[in-house]
């Protein structure tokens, strides 16, 4: 590996060079600290009377052709934060006084919303590293667009987006960013930049219609209490049980299509 400097004389702003540090015969190059270059005839990274010593020069091949002479490198910059990238994202719905969250596809298949929006309906996106809005601040219409939901409000915490809408009933809702980029003027967010979810209330097995085995499902789960392992068929998303009202909801959505493309 060969650690590169930038190093522009005065006399030519325009000149580029490069330094390496020998470690030994069979090492082309080591990271290590800026030196001033040693003195010395032009060799190549491979010779034993380089070892220790700071040079400068070029690659060539899986050697470093270095000229040596009295010139000082600058120490390369730390090294910021990699390009932040969505890794994951939920559906939240507070059930009661209980949120819990449905996780998304970031991919298709849509992942299936069966529940109403009920208070505070949120989508939270988490990214691989701490966000900020490129223009200082998150909002909606800018930062994000939400297509068949109305977006309510936007708030950025480390690292994740998170995002304050209702959605549209049987319909293919989109959340979508743009703007974002790492915290402390990092690189833009990379890779997805959209998260798809079908609100099909009812829909509580998750396949292509709402229709007697979702109201069969919800039957089977009457009087349970709303938990990690039934909170989906809480699909008036109440708390506390599951209900005949749950059933009725899902009632009133029979056959109702929705879809993603």
């Amino acid at each position: 590996m060969i650690r590169k400097c930038r190093y522009t004389p005065m006399v030519a702003l325009a000149s580029i060079v490069t330094f390496a540090i020998v470690t030994s015969e069979s090492a082309r190059a080591d990271l290590a600290p800026c030196k001033a270059v040693s003195a010395g005839a032009e060799t190549t990274s491979n010779a034993v009377a380089n070892v220790g010593q700071t040079v400068i020069g070029r690659a060539s091949g899986r050697d470093v052709q270095m000229h040596a002479g009295i010139l000082p490198c600058l120490t390369l910059p730390p090294v910021g934060p990699g390009a932040p990238q969505m890794t994951l994202a939920v559906s939240r719905r507070t059930h009661g006084l209980t949120s819990f969250d449905l996780s998304l596809n970031l991919t298709n298949p849509a992942t299936v919303e069966p529940r109403q929006n009920g208070a505070a309906p949120t989508v939270i996106i988490v990214f691989s590293g701490n966000i900020e809005a490129a223009d200082g601040s998150a909002d909606c219409g800018d930062e994000v667009v939400v297509n068949n939901g109305t977006c309510n409000s936007v708030v950025v915490a480390s690292n994740r987006l998170v995002v304050n809408a209702d959605f549209d009933v049987n319909a293919c809702v989109t959340v979508k960013f743009t703007g974002l980029r790492a915290a402390g003027g990092g690189p833009d967010v990379i890779g997805e930049n959209d998260v798809d979810i079908l609100a099909h209330t009812g829909n509580v097995d998750g396949n292509a219609a709402v229709n007697i085995l979702d109201l069969q499902a919800i039957k089977n789960r009457l009087i349970q209490p709303v938990n990690n392992a039934t909170f989906l068929f809480d699909v008036n998303v109440t708390g506390g049980a599951i209900n005949i009202l749950d059933l009725q909801v899902t009632k009133n959505n029979l056959f109702q299509p929705a879809a993603c493309p």
